[in-house]
């Protein structure tokens, strides 16, 4: 929302200043426990937020461009994926991790295949779509909503445990990123 109106001059609705707050409200509720203040988590959660930043501006250059001068979709999020995958597999080759790639079994290639599948084809192209319609403070509230959808999926099919800091934190995240679409469509 802050690049968004700092770069685009998209400014969201005065109501969904609070619907954000909700949804930053049940993000914290879910992170909070995991908060550690020593170097080896610290590192981690920096990367996690320099991320969540790098995807802010990445949706923010494509709901920059007119739509007149964005690529056609399909070959436009082929070529963003390829070079994400051939990106990844370097970095992979040049920091000595290559060996971890090998050694699956089918079962575990056939779940990366399906995660690249569901998550990044369908998912991530979904994101992509939806900022032709939706401002990007919209489109990147509803990407919050992937990790709840990630741990029900791995209590429902791989039989993980859900941790109660998740189900905490569900109610007011889906709640204000339904309320962000709600106020943004109706004009409110």
């Amino acid at each position: 929302a802050i690049f968004g109106h700092l770069i685009l001059k998209e400014k969201p609705r005065p109501a969904s200043y609070l619907a954000i707050v909700l949804v930053m409200a049940g993000s914290v509720m879910i992170v909070w426990g995991d908060i550690r203040w020593d170097p080896s988590h610290l590192k981690g959660d920096l990367f996690a937020l320099g991320a969540a930043v790098l995807n802010a501006l990445y949706f923010l250059v494509q709901r920059y461009l007119p739509k007149s001068d964005r690529p056609i979709f399909f070959p436009y999020i082929l070529g963003v994926y390829l070079t994400a995958t051939v990106v990844l597999t370097l970095l992979t080759v040049v920091t000595g991790q290559a060996a971890q790639l090998g050694g699956h079994s089918p079962k575990i290639w056939l779940w990366f295949f399906l995660l690249a599948l569901g998550s990044t084809l369908i998912g991530h192209s979904l994101f992509n779509n939806a900022l032709d319609f939706f401002k990007t403070h919209v489109v990147g509230s509803w990407v919050l909503t992937e990790p709840i959808i990630s741990a029900v999926l791995a209590w429902a099919i791989l039989a993980e445990a859900l941790d109660p800091r998740v189900l905490w934190g569900v109610a007011p995240i889906y709640l204000g990123v339904s309320w962000i679409l709600w106020i943004e469509r109706k004009g409110l």
